[in-house]
C-alpha cells in the first residue's frame, strides 16, 4: 500500500467514524472530532511539493545552520547529482524502489562510498519535510554497492630515503 492509498484509507475510516457517531449523537461533538481528525491528517496530495522545490527551501535552512564547507557538500550534491534525478517526483512519491534504481542509476558513476553520502543528502531533505510536517517518510532498507577493502603500500624506510633522494636531485634540477 502506498502512502496515496493509506491516506485515502484514513480519510474513509474518518467519514465512516463520524457516520457511526452521528447516528448516535448531536451534530456538536463531531464536528469537534472533524476538525482534529482534519488536523492530524497530512496535506493533500496537490499541496505536496517536488523535491526540487523544497530542496531548495531544505538548502535555505541549512545555510543557516551549516559550516560553509559542509552547506556546500549539501548544495554541490543536490544541485548537481540529485535534483536532476528527483526534480519533478513530488516528495511522497520518493520510496525505497525509486531510491534503489537511483543507487543503480549512479553505481557506475560515483564510488560506493560517495553513493551512500549522496543518500544521506536525500534522506535528510526527505526527513526535514517530515518535521515540516509535509510527508511521512516510510522505513527505507537499502542495498548499496560494495564497497572494496583496497590494499595500500606503505613505504619502507629506505623506500622514503630513496624516493626523498629521487625528489631531492630532480627538484633542484628542473629548478
Amino acid at each position: 500500500m502506498n502512502l496515496i492509498e493509506a491516506q485515502a484509507n484514513l480519510i474513509k475510516a474518518q467519514q465512516d467514524y463520524i457516520s457511526i457517531l452521528l447516528s448516535y449523537s448531536d451534530a456538536q461533538p463531531i464536528q469537534q472530532f472533524d476538525a482534529i481528525a482534519t488536523a492530524n491528517t497530512l496535506p493533500a496530495i496537490e499541496a505536496v511539493p517536488t523535491f526540487s522545490t523544497y530542496a531548495d527551501k531544505f538548502l535555505q535552512k541549512k545555510q543557516l545552520t551549516m559550516k560553509e564547507s559542509g552547506y556546500y557538500n549539501y548544495y554541490h550534491k543536490l544541485k548537481t547529482i540529485i535534483i536532476p534525478y528527483f526534480c519533478d517526483f513530488k516528495l511522497n512519491e520518493i520510496n525505497q524502489n525509486i531510491l534503489q534504481e537511483f543507487i543503480f542509476a549512479k553505481k557506475e558513476h560515483y564510488s560506493p562510498k560517495s553513493i551512500r553520502d549522496i543518500i544521506m543528502v536525500v534522506k535528510s531533505v526527505l526527513f526535514s519535510a517530515e518535521e515540516d510536517g509535509i510527508i511521512k517518510v516510510p522505513k527505507i532498507r537499502l542495498h548499496y554497492p560494495e564497497m572494496k577493502n583496497e590494499e595500500y603500500h606503505i613505504l619502507t624506510d629506505d623506500e622514503y630515503t630513496k624516493l626523498y633522494k629521487w625528489l631531492e636531485n630532480h627538484m633542484t634540477q628542473s629548478s
